[in-house]
């Protein structure tokens, strides 16, 4: 069984211009079927991994100025239990906005504007999806 693949350029269209709502919504199913497409990997932690996707993209919008949002250690372990161990969890942060620092230890928000519209539409992209679970 081979994992579904990963959103194409979801940070490419982060950097240009926002996504369509429709865009956002099916850009987010897709990095959603991507993570933790390997086997072994429950429900469960697919559901948790969508909450703490919600609750990141949340956090940046609803905090724009707050670095703490902006700045996800790879090494933290809260990330890493419930998101970060999955495969295909860098295509769901990049789809959020997320790029890697240059030293690739930390996940760091694209505060542009076109970042950020998108960043507004994959929140609620995910806030359906959750009100389906």
């Amino acid at each position: 069984n081979a994992a579904p693949a990963a959103p194409a350029a979801a940070s490419d269209a982060v950097r240009s211009k926002p996504l369509t709502r429709e865009q956002a919504l099916e850009h987010a199913r897709a990095a959603f079927r991507t993570l933790g497409s390997a086997s072994g990997v429950s429900e469960e932690d697919r559901n948790l991994a969508l909450l703490a996707a919600e609750r990141i993209a949340s956090n940046v919008i609803n905090h724009p100025s707050e670095e703490r949002y902006q700045r996800i250690w790879k090494v933290n372990q809260d990330f890493n239990a419930v998101l970060g161990k999955l495969s295909g969890s860098e295509a769901l942060m990049e789809s959020l906005g997320f790029q890697d620092s240059s030293d690739k230890k930390v996940w760091v928000y694209n505060t542009s504007p076109a970042s950020q519209e998108t960043t507004k539409a994959h929140l609620s992209a995910l806030q359906e999806m959750l009100a389906t679970l």
